[in-house]
């Protein structure tokens, strides 16, 4: 009840054009149901992936090829273990894969959105 009379002030107010509180509503009803929880989790844990400079630096490189650990050791300046680490954690969140090849894993990026987020990145800074 709280939110009809606060939409009725902001209507009054002329701050947003809607016909009504109710038609206003709606559209704030549509607008909050594209945005599940459940979705939005699965977006926190693809961030806080992304959200290390050791990742994003992995990423990077490997967006430029596929890679196995110990290239991306060279590169990245890490421990194997920690290399795992990372790995472990961008492969989880869906946004690199790997691909066996006989006793050597490959890592790659997942998929093609992951290049364009990184581009998306560069835009904005």
């Amino acid at each position: 009840m709280r939110h009809r009379a606060a939409i009725k002030k902001l209507l009054d107010s002329h701050v947003v054009e809607a016909k009504s509180v109710d038609e206003h509503l709606r559209l704030l009803d549509s607008i909050s149901s594209k945005y599940p929880v459940a979705r939005l989790t699965k977006e926190v844990v693809t961030l806080k992936a992304l959200s290390d400079p050791m990742r994003l630096k992995i990423l990077r490189a490997l967006a430029e090829r596929k890679m196995c650990v110990c290239e991306i050791e060279y590169i990245s300046g890490l421990s194997q273990p920690t290399v795992s680490y990372h790995l472990k954690i961008l492969v989880s969140a869906g946004v690199l894969k790997r691909v066996e090849k006989g006793k050597w894993s490959l890592y790659s990026i997942a998929n093609e959105k992951v290049t364009c987020l990184l581009k998306a990145l560069d835009d904005i800074l």
